[in-house]
């Protein structure tokens, strides 16, 4: 029976080393699928983790460009409000000076009246001075247009 005992032992440590060896095979392609899986999950890692952040500059960017064109455009208006402000204190000038230009006019016009009246008064009251030869018009200056 030793034989058939040695043979058996012999059977059953060849059976147990070609169960070892798949094992650490099976073992090994285990850990090379989980490495290989590893490595693709930090491939995508990295991918996606590279797209976060081209996805937050383009935010930065965007939120940058947009202050940037808000200042501009708090710019922009306040040199327009500025414009019409001067614009308007222009027009308001050139308003209050036709206001004064008319009541200078009137002023004019009123003591061209008051003139006129008093010497049309004058020349009604104050008689002529006798002319030669009885004439009622002064002599004209030599010289001057005939009328």
């Amino acid at each position: 029976m030793e034989a058939k005992e040695q043979i058996s032992g012999d059977w059953v440590r060849n059976k147990l080393m070609v169960s070892a060896n798949a094992y650490q095979a099976f073992t090994r392609q285990v850990w090379e699928a989980i490495i290989e899986h590893s490595k693709i999950s930090d491939l995508h890692r990295v991918h996606k983790a590279t797209q976060v952040a081209r996805m937050h500059d383009v935010v930065a960017f965007l939120s940058e460009a947009n202050l940037a064109r808000n200042v501009h455009l708090m710019e922009f208006q306040d040199n327009v409000e500025k414009w019409a402000a001067d614009h308007q204190k222009k027009v308001e000038t050139r308003e209050q000076q036709r206001n004064e230009d008319r009541d200078r006019m009137a002023s004019l016009e009123q003591r061209l009246a008051r003139a006129q009246d008093e010497l049309l008064r004058v020349a009604t009251t104050v008689p002529l001075p006798a002319t030669p030869a009885g004439r009622t018009r002064p002599t004209p200056s030599p010289g001057a247009p005939p009328t």
